[in-house]
């Protein structure tokens, strides 16, 4: 980008700022919301004021752990079954038809992916604070937000997941967001290591100081990184002021301009119960609010009365305020029958409440759709077909109900991998496309789908999905016909059944569905070498069976045939 007067810097700087005041007036009655969420069912994130000490206890107001747990279980299941680095998760195809028919496209998708896959195993992508804490916080906040980068010398990518409290948005018409706000702080001793000497001297006077002497180094100071939409922006320009969006990042205490730069590409941002006229989602704890405060207030009183059934208090006389032995099994020793030390008389019919309190525990668990996590991991623990009728919690309404959040992690994950793919393939870490897709491009120029790589995902939980819904017709329809084709058997009919079934078509769909590798399955030309080979050796073996049937009906079948007799003829046939 173009270098910026000291004046527009400054407006710039300014134009930040007060943006920056127009997005909390619109955030802030979120962040009530949330602060309650993360107090009752994600403690960990329980800090949106960044005051919180490291490693304090953030769950004190916590009495009944479901939803805890419920958050846990889901995001570790999304993880495990979903984008686990001890599977294949994703399989990219071309979004033509034709050209992801041809076996050497097939074969750079399957280089490309193989490549892909290196780059997030050699990234923090599969660490706990990465994917692990952008699922939480989607699922418990219901806003969460990544950003991919080239992390420079090393020839690898670095994933950064901030905490919600750091980022303010705003959507275009459609619901899709376009511009973001990251207000942070970073230590003297981050901003040294962070920034070049250039941009150094534009920081405060009072920072730049700090840095110089080395003093301060824990001190920490405030920033805004934003994102505009670019008014100049140029399709397909590789120029920085032409690019899609637009990046500023300030010094709050100052107003300074630090550096300016562009992006192609939207950071992913994963919301979850996100309402269609505003920025920010409730997340799957703020959707079950109600069942969660209940069950905790229901626990907080049990365990109370618990306490009071188990430590009930006592009426003791004040003469025997030093003699009073109230430990388990005390012994307390009396002259007389007066000044009697006893419990105090309480009526509280403990335990109560038990089966209200489960039904709330249970809305919580159902609100998670945690069962479908768990008969997953069961069913991967029998070693069970996914299709298996047993395994009936899959294939029902759950994995039904699943869909639509599935959709909406698959929608942000597709993002991810489309970063991943830019900076790995801009890097030189991927092979060049092949030269049938690069003349389509040319074909079909901008606006085509020539260059468009779909993403399928390919884990156990989207394979369960589609089992459900891709396959499932089939496999149904094929059962349901099944008994037809087993009578025609029986009566030695032709199998006219399977006549309107077209076999290559269905079995290349099972096996999409089921995610068979590419490298696995025979390409077309191999099919139809296979097929006339299979036909060839059909025919000697009708010629070489219709030849021994003429040699049992006709006698003499080994003589020498005379001229122009009907067995003539007939062996000129058999040929």
């Amino acid at each position: 980008m173009a270098k910026e007067t000291k004046t527009e810097e400054t407006k710039i700087a300014k134009q930040v700022l007060l943006k920056q005041g127009l997005l909390e007036t619109v955030r802030d009655p979120f962040v009530d919301l949330w602060k309650t969420c993360t107090s009752l069912g994600y403690p960990a994130r329980n800090d949106w004021e960044g005051t919180a000490q490291t490693g304090r206890d953030t769950e004190t107001d916590v009495y009944d752990d479901t939803c805890i747990k419920a958050l846990n279980i889901r995001t570790d299941g999304l993880y495990g079954y979903h984008v686990s680095p001890a599977i294949k998760w994703f399989r990219s195809r071309m979004a033509l038809k034709d050209l992801d028919e041809l076996d050497e496209m097939r074969q750079w998708l399957q280089e490309v992916d193989e490549g892909m896959y290196f780059a997030y195993s050699g990234s923090n992508f599969y660490d706990a604070s990465c994917i692990g804490s952008f699922l939480r916080d989607g699922d418990g906040v219901g806003m969460a937000t990544m950003f991919p980068e080239e992390i420079i010398g090393e020839r690898k990518i670095g994933f950064m997941v901030p905490h919600p409290r750091e980022i303010w948005l705003a959507d275009d018409k459609y619901g899709k967001a376009i511009l973001l706000h990251r207000k942070f702080k970073w230590t003297t001793l981050q901003i040294k290591e962070a920034l070049e000497e250039s941009e150094i001297k534009k920081l405060s006077i009072g920072l730049q100081e700090d840095i110089k002497n080395d003093k301060n180094m824990t001190t920490k100071w405030e920033f805004i990184w934003v994102i505009w939409p670019n008014p100049d922006f140029i399709k397909g320009s590789l120029v920085q002021g032409r690019r899609k969006y637009n990046t500023h990042f300030v010094q709050v205490d100052g107003e300074n301009l630090i550096r300016t730069s562009s992006l192609d590409r939207f950071p992913p941002v994963y919301r979850v119960k996100k309402p269609s006229n505003l920025p920010y989602g409730r997340g799957l704890i703020g959707e079950a609010l109600i069942s969660i405060g209940v069950a905790n207030e229901m626990t907080n009183t049990m365990l109370g009365a618990a306490q009071l059934n188990a430590t009930p208090p006592w009426m003791i006389p004040e003469s025997k305020r030093a003699e009073a032995d109230l430990a388990p099994d005390g012994r307390n020793y009396y002259r007389t029958t007066e000044d009697e030390i006893r419990t105090v008389e309480i009526r509280s019919r403990y335990p109560f409440g038990a089966e209200e309190r489960r039904e709330f525990r249970q809305a919580v668990m159902d609100n998670f759709q945690v069962d479908y996590f768990i008969a997953l991991s069961r069913a991967a623990q029998e070693n069970s077909n996914l299709r298996e009728l047993h395994v009936v919690e899959i294939k029902g309404e759950k994995a039904a109900l699943m869909g639509a959040g599935l959709g909406t992690l698959n929608t942000v994950l597709d993002e991810i991998n489309d970063f991943v793919f830019d900076i790995e393939m801009s890097a030189g870490r991927l092979p060049q496309p092949p030269q049938v897709l690069l003349d389509k491009l040319l074909e079909e120029g901008e606006g085509g789908k020539a260059g468009v790589i779909d993403i399928d995902y390919i884990g156990p939980l989207a394979q369960a999905q589609k089992r459900l819904f891709k396959t499932e017709g089939i496999l149904h329809s094929l059962d349901a016909v099944k008994p037809l084709v087993d009578l025609q058997i029986a009566a030695q009919q032709p199998v006219t059944a399977l006549d309107r079934l077209k076999v290559e078509e269905t079995v290349e769909e099972i096996f999409d569905a089921n995610g068979m590798p590419q490298h696995l399955m025979n390409s077309d030309d191999e099919v139809e070498e296979i097929q006339q080979a299979r036909a060839a050796a059909q025919q000697a073996r009708e010629q070489a069976e219709l030849a021994l049937e003429m040699a049992k009906v006709t006698p003499g079948l080994g003589k020498t045939v005379e001229e122009g007799s009907p067995m003539e003829a007939i062996s000129e046939a058999a040929e």
